[in-house]
């Protein structure tokens, strides 16, 4: 069953048009990578889908609701998160305070929801009280996984999770990303270390120019000669 369809979507900025017909679909528990060049409408089809910008034309469908042009506040109840590659936590607040704002839904399970958070992230509950702004930048995404997860979301949308981290510091986002999946969250993610989100997907989508370009199960992007030389040569 598809949580999330994405159907031949046109949009942009003011007369500016960066997608041009994209689609793309979810299912339920899966993992799913979009990747492309710079400038190909990744972050436009992601902040589409979460309501940030409205579409000319096409359809988002969240579960069985058309969601095209629904107000985030009302997708985010409806049970999806958004993770951007910046500005994601609240730097003045402390871990803790932090994560409790993830709960503004309904915080009514709050404490229990904070307590699997540190479970799942303990590098987070041993530095509880300081403030979000000392963190690493490992450390920082970590916290913004968290407090998207407060929501208990069923999909999770996710833009360049590891732009500027170490290589060390990636894989252990991405075994965590793994973990979040195994208790059945539907992923999608933009992200540029290509080899590494498509080790941990079910299928992937490349964007050129605003336009669908190729998809397939992840296996077969790794494995198509084309996309290894256009994309994952410098993938680490």
């Amino acid at each position: 069953m598809s949580i999330l369809t994405v159907d031949s979507i046109v949009a942009g900025y003011g007369e500016t048009e960066v997608l041009h017909g994209v689609s793309i679909r979810v299912e339920a528990g899966e993992s799913v990578t979009i990747f492309g060049p710079n400038g190909c409408g990744k972050s436009t089809l992601m902040k589409t889908i979460f309501g940030l910008l409205t579409p000319k034309r096409g359809r988002v469908n969240f579960e069985d609701a058309d969601i095209t042009g629904m107000p985030t506040e009302s997708l985010i109840r409806m049970g999806m998160s958004y993770v951007p590659q910046t500005n994601n936590i609240f730097p003045s607040l402390t871990i803790q305070e932090n994560l409790e704002m993830g709960a503004f839904v309904d915080g009514s399970n709050a404490e229990a929801q904070i307590a699997e958070m540190y479970r799942m992230f303990p590098d987070l509950e041993r530095s509880r009280r300081q403030r979000a702004s000392s963190l690493s930048g490992g450390q920082r995404q970590m916290l913004a996984f968290g407090r998207a997860l407060m929501l208990e979301p069923r999909l999770l949308l996710l833009d360049e999770p590891s732009a500027g981290l170490s290589p060390i510091m990636t894989q252990l986002i991405f075994d965590r990303l793994y973990d979040i999946q195994q208790t059945g969250v539907a992923i999608l993610i933009i992200e540029h270390n290509i080899r590494v989100a498509l080790s941990m997907s079910n299928r992937g989508y490349v964007l050129a120019n605003g336009e669908n370009q190729l998809d397939g199960s992840a296996a077969s992007l790794l494995d198509n000669p084309e996309i290894g030389r256009l994309y994952l040569g410098g993938a680490s």
